[in-house]
């Protein structure tokens, strides 16, 4: 049974003068409306209800997506289910009766191979009077379905309604189960407890694709069980595409903006066709938020993508550079060492895998080269690592490795906390010497005169001072 909401019936006979040309009611499939076992979407901008005003409100018939500015993707099944002279909507929001943004359906064309007594190439098209403000039209798939694909999930997002005998379409709710089969023109998916129902007709079902990060528009629902229960068919996109396409070439006049429709030759390059789902990450696409084909993590989200992007994922973060966490690093490796307190990104590293050239290879991992190492009073300088200890001392004085500490509570007895010249605290030991000693160098003697030229003392006071000397040296020799 096809998929058309039940307050369309419901309206039929308040609404005589503009009813249906077309018996909707006697199909063998129910007509899809509403999710059974789902719960309540409040994203999916670009998945709409199909309305007509009823009071002040609107009344949803079923679902649709939008897939460019002025254009929406349902089922051939909704083209004019209230006739040609009724006024059709489309509501943006999780409740289609109090939707405030709504735009009227001025053109309604079924696919030209839909029957209404089959279920195959159930597609319809609708030509909106004007583009739906801020809401970003959604990727059709035009790659060939396998069941291949068979086991994979499947979200379906639509307006109907929660179980087979329920009235409560209307609200925007979502559902994922996998993907049952693939058959030539149609899908089939759905789970116990889970299914599309009347009222989400026309609306879409999403994948990601193989090699694919992000989901596109790969189905549209068709048909099901009366009760919701057993199984859900809609019709593969990839089948469509093609006629979609051209239909909405007609008044999608496509422009260099990011329009949903490609337009080569444009420059700069036009994002719909650097962006477009063509199995490949694109460097020209400038957001890779855009294109299906590009990995997940290539957008910025504080995680360096694993996988190749077209352009540098600017949340990587290269070797050697500060991180905050391992996402951030390709190799997922955020680490810090002995020396380094900071947290800096590593790779792993061997004999066959060097590590760039601002890191060394220690244990396997890639690190920051190490400076030597000062024990406790050593002296020391910025190029050398103190053990457990700072390299500091005072002003125009001698620096050595120093306990650190912020009052005097910190150092032991016998030691100081002051400011060193670089203006961190240490302890200073009251044994331990940071103030230089200089040392004279002694004068040479020639006769009674000093070798730069001031006179000794005379008599044997100088000689006795040169006599000793001489002794010394003998003394050395022997």
């Amino acid at each position: 049974m096809k998929f058309m909401s039940r307050a369309v019936l419901l309206l039929v006979g308040s609404l005589t003068a503009c009813g249906p040309t077309e018996d909707v009611t006697g199909k063998t499939e129910q007509q899809r409306d509403e999710i059974v076992g789902g719960t309540i979407a409040n994203g999916d901008p670009a998945v709409v209800a199909i309305a007509i005003r009823y009071g002040p409100g609107y009344v949803s018939l079923c679902t649709g997506t939008l897939i460019a500015p002025k254009t929406v993707l349902t089922a051939a099944h909704c083209i004019y289910a209230y006739g040609r002279n009724a006024q059709y909507y489309v509501t943006v929001g999780t409740v289609a009766a109090t939707s405030t943004q709504a735009v009227q359906i001025t053109e309604q064309i079924a696919h030209p191979s839909y029957s209404r007594n089959g279920n195959v190439w159930d597609f319809g098209v609708l030509r909106l009077a004007q583009p739906l403000s801020g809401v970003t039209p959604i990727t059709m798939n035009e790659r060939a379905m396998t069941n291949a694909l068979v086991g994979q999930t499947i979200r379906h997002v639509g307006f109907g309604i929660t179980s087979g005998n329920a009235e409560d379409s209307g609200t925007k709710r979502e559902v994922s189960f996998p993907l049952r089969s693939v058959q030539q023109l149609t899908i089939e998916s759905g789970a116990q407890g889970k299914q599309t129902c009347s009222g989400d007709s026309g609306g879409p079902g999403f994948m990601v694709m193989p090699g694919d990060t992000r989901e596109t528009l790969v189905g549209v629902v068709s048909y099901g069980d009366e009760d919701c229960i057993y199984g859900g068919y809609d019709g593969r996109v990839d089948q469509a595409a093609s006629w979609v396409k051209t239909t909405m070439a007609r008044w999608e006049a496509p422009t260099c903006d990011y329009d949903g429709v490609c337009l080569p030759g444009c420059a700069p390059i036009d994002q719909d066709c650097a962006c477009a789902s063509d199995g490949v990450c694109d460097a020209e696409c400038a957001d890779p938020a855009l294109d299906a084909d590009c990995p997940r993590d290539c957008i910025r989200n504080n995680v360096c993508s694993q996988q190749a992007c077209g352009r540098p994922d600017e949340d990587c973060v290269a070797p050697g550079d500060g991180c905050i966490a391992a996402a951030q690093c390709l190799s997922r490796l955020c680490i810090n060492d002995l020396q380094n307190s900071a947290t800096y990104c590593s790779t792993a590293c061997d004999a066959a895998t060097p590590c760039p050239a601002n890191l060394t290879c220690t244990q396997g991992r890639c690190i920051k080269p190490q400076r030597p190492t000062r024990q406790l009073f050593e002296g020391c300088s910025s190029a050398e690592f103190c053990v457990d200890s700072i390299c500091t001392g005072p002003a125009n004085g001698i620096r050595r490795c120093v306990k650190s500490c912020v009052v005097q509570g910190d150092c032991d007895a016998g030691s100081v906390c002051e400011a060193g010249g670089d203006s961190r605290r240490y302890c200073r030991p009251a044994d331990v010497r940071f103030t230089p000693v200089t040392v004279k160098a002694a004068s040479l003697i020639i006769g009674n005169q000093l070798a730069d030229g001031c006179s000794v003392a005379g008599g044997s006071a100088g000689l006795w001072f040169l006599g000793a000397l001489l002794l010394r040296r003998r003394r050395a020799r022997n």
